[in-house]
C-alpha cells in the first residue's frame, strides 16, 4: 500500500491549476453534503439528489486521475504538495473531522462510485450524529469496508517504521492479526476493549517458542479461538521490535471518589474548548451550505432534462425551507431562480424557471407560509415583509386571504404593511376583505384601505362605517384620523351619529383634532336636525369647539340662543341657553367679552350668574391663572 501511495505522489507533483481548483471545489461540496446528510432524514429527496449529483462528478474525477490520494493535517488537506482544502473551524471542517479521529491519509480509487458514496455518507452521518452503537470514525470505516476507499491512521505512521507498510485497516483483515473478535463473535468486528487487554482466562506461557527476530522466549496472553490463539502481546512486541513486556505489578486501587472528582472537573483549556464548540455550533448555517450546493448543481447541468430535475429540487427545497420557517433562506432561493431566469441560455430554461416562480407565488404555496408563521411566532415582522416583497401584484388576492389564517398579530401587521405598500394600483384585489364574514379580516382590510388613502380606498371604507362589529368601526375612525382631506372628515362626521356612544365620541375627537379644518363640519352638525339626539356631553363639546374656532361669527349665533331678558319658555331653551354661555366662556374675541359683560348686569339672577361664570372662565382660558 505504501508503494502505491508513493506512485500517486509522484504522479501528483505536476498538477494543473485547473485540476487543483476542481479538487478544491469537490472537497468543499463534500463538506457541505456531509453537513446536509447529517441533518436530513435518510429518505428525504434533497440529500438524495445532492448525493447523486456529487457522486457522479466525484467518480468521474477519480477515474480521470486514476485515483485521488490526500494527506490530512490540522485544518487543511493536501493533494500532493498542494493545499486543496483549508478550514480551521474545530467542528465543521472536513480536515478537523478526519484529523481529530486520527486519520492521516485518505484515498479514493476507481471502484468508488454511487453506492460507495452512499456508504461513505452513511458512515459520516453516524459519526457526526453519534448514532446509537456508533464507535469512532476509524471503527465505522473499518466495519463498512467501502470498496475504493482507503485510509491510514496515526498508528499506521508508527507501524510503518517497524514493518514497511503495516496499516491498521489491512492488518485487521490479515490472518496473523493481533486484533480480533472473541470466540463467540462471528462478525469479525474489532472490539477495542480486547486490544492488548485479554479477559480473565489467564496467562498462557509458551515455553520453548523462540522468537525469530529477538531470540527471546515469547510469553503472551491470549484467548482460544477456532483451535488456536491470538497472541496479542507477543505479536505486538514482535511488530515493534520490543523486548517482552514486564509482568504487571499489582498495586492498591485508588479511591474511586478521587478519580471521579478529577474526571468530572474541567480544566481551563477544556472549558475554553467546549465554549468554542458551542459557539461554532451556533454559527453553523446548514441552510446556506445547502443553497451553495444547489447553485453548484445547476452550474453543472448542461442537458435540459438534468436542468429540469435540478429546478424541481430547488422547488422542493424552497418549500421545505418555508415549512421550517426560514424565510430568509426560502427567499434567497427565489432570488436565485429569478436571477437564473434572467441569464438563462434558452427559452425552455427561462420558461421552466418562470413556472417555478409562479408555483412559489401560488395560493397553495402561500398557505404553506401561513402554516409556518402560525407554528413559529418568533418569526419577525421584518422577515415576513422581506419575503413578501419578492413577489409581484399577482399574489395580492392570495395574501389578502391570509389575513384570516394568521394567528399572531404581528404577522397580520406584516401582511397589512405589505398590502398597503403594494396594493394601491390593484385595490380591487384587496377590497374583497371588506366583504369577508370574519370581522377581523374586515378590520385588517380597513387598515390597509386607510393606509392607501385614495378616493377609491375611501369608497370601500364608507362601506365599513356601519359594520355590525364595533371594533371594525373603531378601526375605520383610526384610519380616517390619519387623513385631513374633506372625504375623510365627511366620513368621520357620519360616524359621530354612531349608535355606540364610545364610537361616536372617538369620531368626534377625530373631527375636533382637525383644528380650523373642523369648523365647517362642527357647524353642519350643530345645524343638523339630529343634533339634539346626541349625548349631552357630545353636544357641549361641539358648542365649545364651535365657539373656539368660530370667533366673532360664533358669538353672533350663540347670542341668539340666549332669550331676551333671559326668560326661557321651556326646558330645552333653558338647556341651550346654558350651553351658549358656557361656549362663550371659551371664545377669545372682544365681542364675546362685551356680550358677557352686558349680561353680567342683568336683572335675571340666573342669567347674571351664568354670564359672570363665563367671564371668569374666559379670562382664565385667555390669560391663565386664577382671576
Amino acid at each position: 500500500m505504501v508503494q502505491a501511495y508513493h506512485l500517486v505522489f509522484v504522479m501528483q507533483e505536476n498538477l494543473s491549476e485547473e485540476l487543483i481548483q476542481e479538487i478544491s471545489r469537490i472537497l468543499l461540496d463534500l463538506t457541505k453534503i456531509v453537513k446536509i446528510v447529517s441533518v436530513y432524514p435518510e429518505n428525504n429527496p434533497i440529500p438524495t439528489k445532492l448525493k447523486e449529483s456529487f457522486s457522479e462528478r466525484f467518480s468521474d474525477l477519480i477515474k480521470d486521475n486514476r485515483g485521488l490520494h490526500f494527506l490530512i493535517q490540522q485544518g487543511e488537506i493536501r493533494f500532493g504538495s498542494q493545499v486543496v482544502y483549508k478550514d480551521n473551524s474545530p467542528e465543521d471542517s472536513l480536515a478537523a473531522i478526519f484529523h481529530n479521529s486520527g486519520i492521516t491519509e485518505i484515498s479514493f480509487s476507481p471502484p468508488f462510485g454511487y453506492d460507495e458514496s452512499n456508504r461513505f455518507f452513511r458512515v459520516m452521518k453516524a459519526f457526526i450524529n453519534r448514532e446509537k452503537g456508533a464507535g469512532d470514525l476509524v471503527t465505522l470505516f473499518w466495519q463498512e469496508n467501502i470498496p475504493g476507499f482507503d485510509y491510514a491512521t496515526v498508528e499506521d505512521v508508527i507501524l510503518r517504521e517497524y514493518d514497511g507498510g503495516m496499516l491498521v485497516q489491512t492488518s485487521m483483515e490479515r490472518e496473523e492479526t493481533f486484533v480480533r473478535g472473541g470466540a463467540d463473535d462471528e462478525s469479525g468486528k474489532v472490539i477495542y476493549g480486547r486490544i492488548f487487554l485479554p479477559d480473565d482466562s489467564g496467562e498462557i506461557p509458551l515455553s520453548g517458542d523462540k522468537s525469530s527476530d529477538t531470540g527471546q522466549t515469547a510469553v503472551a496472553t491470549g484467548r482460544k479461538k477456532a483451535g488456536g490463539f491470538a497472541f496479542t502481546d507477543m505479536l505486538a512486541e514482535k511488530r515493534m521490535g520490543l523486548s517482552p513486556l514486564p509482568a504487571a505489578k499489582k498495586s492498591p486501587l485508588p479511591d474511586t471518589a478521587l478519580i471521579l472528582n478529577d474526571a468530572f472537573t474541567l480544566g481551563e483549556s477544556e472549558r475554553e474548548r467546549i465554549n468554542e464548540i458551542l459557539r461554532s455550533d451556533g454559527e453553523s448555517d446548514e441552510f446556506g451550505s445547502t443553497i451553495e450546493l444547489i447553485k453548484e448543481i445547476n452550474r453543472q447541468e448542461t442537458e435540459f432534462q438534468e436542468f429540469n430535475e435540478a429546478v424541481t429540487l430547488v422547488e422542493k427545497l424552497q418549500s421545505e425551507f418555508l415549512q421550517l420557517g426560514n424565510l430568509k433562506a426560502a427567499g434567497e432561493l427565489l432570488n436565485y431562480m429569478r436571477e437564473l431566469a434572467e441569464v438563462a441560455s434558452d427559452e425552455r430554461r427561462r420558461e421552466r424557471l418562470r413556472r417555478a416562480l409562479a408555483l412559489a407565488a401560488s395560493k397553495e404555496s402561500l398557505s404553506g407560509l401561513a402554516e409556518a408563521l402560525n407554528q413559529a411566532p418568533d418569526i419577525a415582522l421584518e422577515d415576513v415583509e422581506n419575503y413578501l416583497n419578492l413577489f409581484g401584484w399577482e399574489v395580492l388576492a392570495a395574501v389578502t386571504d391570509l389575513l384570516g389564517e394568521l394567528e399572531h398579530r404581528h404577522h397580520r401587521e406584516a401582511l397589512c404593511n405589505y398590502l398597503t405598500r403594494t396594493g394601491a394600483e390593484h385595490i380591487d384585489l384587496i377590497s374583497r376583505g371588506i366583504f369577508d364574514r370574519r370581522w377581523f379580516v374586515v378590520r385588517n382590510t380597513v387598515s390597509i384601505m386607510a393606509g392607501i388613502g385614495s378616493d377609491r380606498a375611501f369608497s370601500y371604507l364608507e362601506k365599513a362605517i356601519n359594520h355590525e362589529e364595533k371594533r371594525v368601526r373603531q378601526e375605520v375612525i383610526k384610519g380616517l384620523a390619519r387623513h385631513s382631506n374633506k372625504k375623510a372628515i365627511g366620513l368621520l362626521l357620519k360616524m359621530v351619529w354612531d349608535k355606540d356612544s364610545v364610537v361616536a365620541q372617538e369620531a368626534l375627537e377625530a373631527v375636533i383634532a382637525r383644528g380650523e379644518e373642523a369648523l365647517d363640519a362642527v357647524t353642519s352638525m350643530i345645524n343638523d336636525d339630529r343634533f339634539s339626539s346626541l349625548p349631552e356631553g357630545v353636544q357641549e363639546n361641539l358648542f365649545i369647539i364651535f365657539s373656539q374656532l368660530g370667533g366673532e361669527n360664533a358669538v353672533s349665533y350663540l347670542a341668539t340662543l340666549i332669550p331676551r331678558w333671559g326668560l326661557a319658555s321651556n326646558q330645552s331653551k333653558q338647556y341651550y341657553m346654558q350651553l351658549a354661555f358656557k361656549a362663550l366662556g371659551y371664545n377669545s374675541s372682544e365681542k364675546a367679552e362685551k356680550i358677557l359683560l352686558g349680561y353680567s348686569h342683568s336683572w335675571n339672577k340666573r342669567v347674571r350668574y351664568l354670564a359672570k361664570e363665563a367671564l371668569v372662565n374666559r379670562r382664565q382660558v385667555k390669560y391663565g391663572g386664577n382671576l
